[in-house]
C-alpha cells in the first residue's frame, strides 16, 4: 500500500447479512472527522443519477455502468485517502462480480463474457490507479438465512433483487467467495470474513477490532 495515503475499506455480503446496521454502528462508534464514509453505487453525482436507471438495465449494462460510477468515486476517495482520511465505503467490487457476473448471468457463454469483463475494466481502472480497497470486510451469512432477513424485513424499501428465489442468493454466496479466493491469490489486499450471524454488537465488536489493526499503522 502507498504510505502516503490512508487506507479504503470495503464492507461487502448479500442483502439481509447486515451490512446496513454494521455500518450505521461505524458511523456511531468510530471518529467521524477522521473517516470517510461511502457507498456504491452513489458515492457520487453521477452515480446517483444512474443507481435506479441501471436496476432495470441488462446485466453487462449494468456492470459496465457500475465501473463507471466506480471511476468517478475513486476519484473522490482518493482525495480522501491522501488528506489522511481513512475510507469505508458500503459495497464495492465485490459486489458487481457476485450479482452482476454470477448471481444474473444466464448461460456459461455470458458468465465467461461478464468474467472477462469485470478483471480487466479492474485491472485497467482500480489496479492501475492504485484504487483497491486495502482491506475487504465480508459479512458472511449462509444463503437461506440472508433471503429469509431480508423477506421478512419491512423497514426497508425492497427492490427487484428481493424478488428473487433462494437460488439467487446461493449464486451470490458462490460469487462472493469466488472472488474473495481470487483477490487471495492476487495478494494486493486484505480480506477478512465476519460471522454475519453474530448479533449485532458482536458484529460491531469484530468489524471495529479489524478496522483498528489495519488502520493503525498507518497512523503510527
Amino acid at each position: 500500500m502507498n504510505q502516503h495515503i490512508a487506507p479504503f475499506i470495503a464492507l461487502e455480503g448479500m442483502d439481509g447479512s447486515g451490512k446496513t446496521t454494521l455500518l450505521r454502528g461505524l458511523m456511531q462508534t468510530l471518529d467521524s472527522e477522521h473517516f470517510f464514509f461511502t457507498r456504491e453505487p452513489g458515492g457520487t453525482p453521477p452515480g446517483n443519477a444512474i443507481r435506479n436507471t441501471l436496476l432495470n438495465a441488462t446485466v453487462k449494462t449494468q456492470l459496465l455502468g457500475f465501473f463507471y460510477d466506480r471511476s468517478h468515486h475513486t476519484d473522490a476517495i482518493a482525495l480522501w485517502r491522501k488528506a489522511r482520511h481513512p475510507v469505508i465505503t458500503d459495497r464495492f467490487d465485490g459486489s458487481t462480480f457476485a450479482y452482476q457476473v454470477v448471481a444474473q448471468s444466464k448461460s456459461d457463454e455470458e458468465r465467461e463474457e461478464l468474467d472477462d469483463l469485470f478483471w480487466t475494466l479492474r485491472a485497467l481502472l482500480l489496479i492501475q490507479s492504485e484504487s483497491i480497497p486495502t482491506l475487504y470486510l465480508y459479512l458472511d451469512l449462509p444463503p437461506e438465512v440472508a433471503y429469509a432477513r431480508r423477506q421478512g424485513d419491512t423497514k426497508q424499501v425492497q427492490n427487484h433483487y428481493d424478488r428473487n428465489p433462494l437460488t439467487f442468493y446461493e449464486k451470490q454466496r458462490e460469487g462472493y467467495l469466488e472472488f474473495f479466493r481470487e483477490i487471495r491469490r492476487q495478494g494486493d489486499s486484505e480480506v477478512v470474513f465476519l460471522d454475519a450471524t453474530l448479533s449485532e454488537e458482536e458484529l460491531l465488536a469484530q468489524a471495529i477490532e479489524h478496522i483498528s489493526k489495519h488502520v493503525e499503522p498507518e497512523a503510527s
